[in-house]
């Protein structure tokens, strides 16, 4: 009976895990899009729509 919980207890929280946990994928981003990076680009108007990661590549 407790190896049985045991197993149902790994599975629950194996399911939870990849339900809860968001999916982790890095972005390399083009700093500037197609102006690239330059002195006439306002950045930061460039990346006011952007969400950075840890794991992001600028």
């Amino acid at each position: 009976m407790r190896a049985g919980m045991t197993v149902a207890a790994a599975a629950v929280l194996l399911v939870a895990m990849t339900i809860l946990v968001p999916e982790v994928d890095a972005t390399r981003w083009i700093v500037g899009a197609n102006q690239g990076w330059t002195n006439n680009v306002n950045y930061t108007i460039w990346a006011k729509d952007k969400h950075f990661y840890n794991g992001d590549w600028l």
